[in-house]
């Protein structure tokens, strides 16, 4: 997985796991994953951390408000697409990611503060 294309991505996008107290390239492949489909993020994260992943209950907290504001799956977009068009489909799904990682960088810093 290290060596793939996702992988390869994943490392490369990292960086916005940061501000969540997140530095693992693994996460950041299994919310790639999530972008399938959302079951694919625990699937990703079991195949990586049999035992479990050890992350701060911040880390942990954020990460979850992240991946219930993210974009929803491929299906979706192709569904929302048909229905409003490529341009308000992208647009929407940007504002929709910005938006899960502001959240998510809130809350953990909120979270911290705690």
């Amino acid at each position: 997985a290290e060596q793939s294309v996702v992988g390869t991505l994943s490392k490369c996008l990292r960086f916005l796991f940061y501000p969540m107290g997140i530095t693992d390239w693994r996460i950041a492949y299994a919310s790639l994953t999530g972008f399938i489909a959302k079951e694919n993020i625990v699937a990703t994260l079991y195949q990586f951390y049999p035992q479990g992943v050890t992350l701060s209950m911040q880390s942990t907290l954020s990460l979850c408000v992240f991946y219930l504001c993210c974009p929803a799956c491929v299906c979706s977009f192709a569904s929302s697409v048909k229905e409003v068009g490529v341009k308000s489909t992208l647009l929407y799904n940007a504002f929709q990611l910005a938006f899960a990682f502001i959240a998510a960088y809130l809350i953990y810093f909120l979270a911290i503060l705690i």
